[in-house]
Parts: structure tokens; sequence; C-alpha cells
């Protein structure tokens, strides 16, 4: 009897919500969320009152048995949510620490600033949910689909998100150091200002992503794909980018320093005022790119090839072009060399280098 009375109260109180087709929040409903509930974890029947009375509101929001669930705040903690629809429901601030929602449906779902640290939500369906500023640290998201949801400021550290979609998603300030996206696909992702320090992206998928300022320093890049990418001012130094793809890729005044570029696609890639520093380019496609005024010093060019790039301005001091392929004379006199520059057969040294760093 207490816990019906107590469910029934959840769902009166919490939900002016059956009234009207699936929309934004209304004002009662933000006015309850935003009074903080008592720290008590939610029974196990009062929940599946609430998830019954959410399923009937999905299908008929006329019913008058139907309620959107409205679990704002509620303790959560280790719930077991797996397969449950809980589409258009508001979770937001809820603390749903280490539960599971596998193969939940979650689209459209209020979770900004939520706990769901080591909680499991592969295969959940995540499209177009608000996880603003939600704590996802250690959680799994294997293969679930994020495909426009909202993740900024969110903390993703240590997560892991392989094979999941973001498509679209904005990750905008978010914290994804040590994540693992393997093969995920971001593909549009807005990634400004992104924290993807020492991340796992092998073969993942950043065609036409926004990466400005984004931090991917020591960050495992092999076999991604940049296609058309802006990474614009990114840091990316000591980053592995071996055979990835950043034809067409934006990287004004980029830091890829020490950076492992062997074998890359930078066909027509923009690197003006990038700082390549010790950057290992060998049997890397440069043909077409602009390097303006960017910074080789010590790089590695081996067998490189050069065919039609713009080095105006380039500082080539003590970089390695031996065997680089296109490259010739008109080319290279647009860029400064050193004594400790190694050269191509055929071609010489004209312009020496003032100083290099």
């Amino acid at each position: 009897m207490i816990v019906a009375a107590f469910a029934a109260c959840l769902l009166d109180a919490r939900t002016v919500l059956a009234q009207g087709a699936p929309s934004a929040s209304s004002t009662e409903e933000q006015v309850l969320c935003a009074a903080k509930y008592s720290d008590r974890q939610l029974g196990k029947d009062a929940l599946a009152q609430v998830l019954s009375a959410h399923d009937t509101w999905l299908k008929n929001p006329d019913d008058p048995k139907g309620r959107k669930a409205l679990l704002c705040k509620e303790n959560l903690r280790g719930a077991v949510l797996a397969g449950v629809d809980l589409t258009w429901a508001n979770l937001a601030g809820a603390d749903l620490r280490m539960g599971s929602l596998r193969q939940a449906n979650l689209r459209q779902v209020d979770l900004h600033e939520a706990n769901l640290s080591g909680t499991s939500l592969s295969r959940a369906r995540l499209y177009g949910a608000d996880l603003t500023e939600t704590n996802l640290y250690g959680a799994s998201l294997v293969k679930a689909d994020l495909r426009h949801s909202t993740l900024a400021r969110a903390n993703l550290r240590r997560v892991d998100l392989s094979r999941a979609s973001l498509v679209e998603a904005d990750l905008r300030e978010a914290d994804l150091d040590d994540a693992y996206l393997a093969e995920s696909n971001l593909e549009g992702a807005k990634l400004y200002r992104t924290n993807l320090g020492q991340a796992n992206l092998h073969r993942a998928n950043l065609a036409g992503a926004y990466l400005v300022k984004a931090d991917l320093r020591g960050a495992v890049l092999t076999e991604a794909d940049f296609t058309g990418a802006d990474l614009a001012e990114a840091v990316l130094v000591g980053a592995d980018l071996r055979n990835a793809i950043l034809h067409r890729a934006y990287l004004r005044e980029a830091d890829l320093q020490e950076a492992k570029l062997y074998q890359a696609a930078l066909a027509e890639a923009f690197l003006a005022n990038a700082d390549l520093r010790r950057a290992r380019l060998e049997e890397a496609d440069l043909s077409a790119a602009n390097l303006r005024a960017a910074d080789l010093t010590g790089a590695v060019l081996v067998a490189t090839d050069l065919a039609g790039v713009n080095l105006s301005g380039a500082v080539l001091a003590g970089a390695d072009l031996s065997g680089s392929r296109g490259l010739t004379q008109a080319q290279l006199n647009g860029a400064c060399v050193n004594e400790h520059t190694v050269l191509p057969e055929g071609l010489q040294p004209v312009n020496l280098c003032a100083r290099s760093r």
C-alpha cells in the first residue's frame, strides 16, 4: 500500500505530463525538476509503475493512465533498465551510476547533468538525447546510437565508444581523455576545444568534423578519416596518425610536433603556419598541400610525395627530404634550409634559414 501510494504520488505530482503530444518540457515540469528530491532510492515497484505509465503515454498521450516519466534528480543507482523504452523521458540530474541501460531506447531523453559513471549503455539508442554536462566516466557505449545528441562539456573520460555512431553530435568542450573510440562514426561532429588526449580513434570516421582547438595530444588516430575536417589550431603533439586520411583537411596553425604521419594521406591539406617540428612523414602523400610558413624543422619526409606542395616561407632546417618525390627547385626556393637539411638528388639549397628553433 505504501509503495502504491508513493508511486501514485510520484506519477500525479511529476506529470502534468499526460496532457499533449510529446514536446518540449512544460513549465510545470521545469518547476518540479528544479526542486531537489530526496536522496532515498526509488523502489523497484514504484519504478516499474512509472515505466508502465510512461509506456502507456508513449502509445497514447491522451490515455488518462499514461504519464511521461519524470525521473529528474532521482536516485536510480544500480538500476537495471536494459531494453526499456524511455523516449522523451526526463532524467536530468538523475543518479544512474553502475546501472544498466543496455539496448534501451533513450531517444530525445533529457539526461543533462545526470550521473552515468560506470553504467552500461551498449547498443542504447540515444538519438537526439541531451547529455550536456553529464558524467559518463568509464561508461560503456559500445555500438550506441548518439547521432545528433548533445554531449557538450560531458565527462567522457575512459568511456568505451567503440563502433558508436556520433554523427553530427555536439561534443564541444567535452572531456574524452583516454577514451576508446575505435571505429566510431563522428562524421560532422562538433568537437570544438574537446579534450581527446590519449584517446584511441583507430579507424574512426571524422570526415567533416569540427575540431578547432581540440586537444589530441598522444591520441591514436591510425587509419582515421579526417577528410575535409577542420583542425585549425588543434594540438596533435605526439599523435599517431599513421595511414590516416587527411585529404583536404584544414590544419592551419595546428601543432603536429613529433606526430607520426607515416603513409598519411594529406593531399590538398591546408597546413599553413602549422608546427611540424620533428614530425615523421615518411611515404606520406602531401601532393598539392599548402605548407606556407609551416615549420618542418627536423621533420622526416623520406620518400614523401611533395608534388605541387606550396613551401613558400616554410622552414626545412634539419629536415630529411631524401628520396622525396615531385619536389622541384622552384618549390624548394620558396623555403629555407640549413646545413643539416638533406635534399633529394638534383636539388640545391638556396635560401638559408636565419635561425631555427
